[in-house]
């Protein structure tokens, strides 16, 4: 790589301050994530009080059961589509559209890209990526984080670390 090696081997005390800042970003992954769990029980809670709730009475409430177990597997779907989606959204904020080319292991493209695989691991992966892999909606994942992906590809890995360098 034709960069300065000190980069490398021997940053400096403000490249060093810069790449802890980026990392303490990496933590807004983990939120995020703690998040689409909130939302989707609270959400279930929700569905469980409708038309019922557990103060009303036995008929009622199994009612309100039944409603939450029949759209539970939407409130699922729905939290797979919103986590792929704000990984998507920060793999372009935080990274953009990525060129071919060298960069030091001490820099914030780097960096950048570590916030960004972490919402891929930690938000779309759990909730969306992991059981999408060989589905049409993994194909419009990956075009939608940069990939180039023509008609009729099977693709059985969610993992593509720099998409839109690749070709399918």
């Amino acid at each position: 790589v034709d960069a300065d090696e000190a980069l490398t081997y021997a940053p400096k005390l403000g490249v060093k301050i810069a790449r802890g800042i980026f990392e303490t970003m990496r933590i807004t992954s983990v939120m995020v994530g703690g998040a689409l769990v909130a939302a989707v029980i609270l959400t279930i809670i929700a569905l469980l009080g409708v038309p019922g709730g557990p103060a009303s009475p036995a008929g009622g409430f199994l009612a309100s059961v039944g409603l939450a177990l029949l759209t539970s597997g939407v409130v699922m779907m729905v939290a797979g589509a919103v986590a792929a989606g704000l990984a998507v959204i920060a793999k372009w904020v935080f990274v953009g559209r990525i060129s071919p080319g060298d960069h030091p292991l001490w820099s914030s493209f780097i960096w950048r890209g570590e916030v960004a695989d972490c919402f891929v691991e930690l938000v779309a992966a759990p909730w969306f990526t992991r059981n999408a892999v060989g589905t049409p909606a993994i194909v419009w994942y990956l075009r939608a984080m940069g990939a180039r992906i023509g008609h009729g590809v099977w693709c059985e890995s969610y993992w593509l670390p720099e998409a839109d360098l690749v070709r399918l």
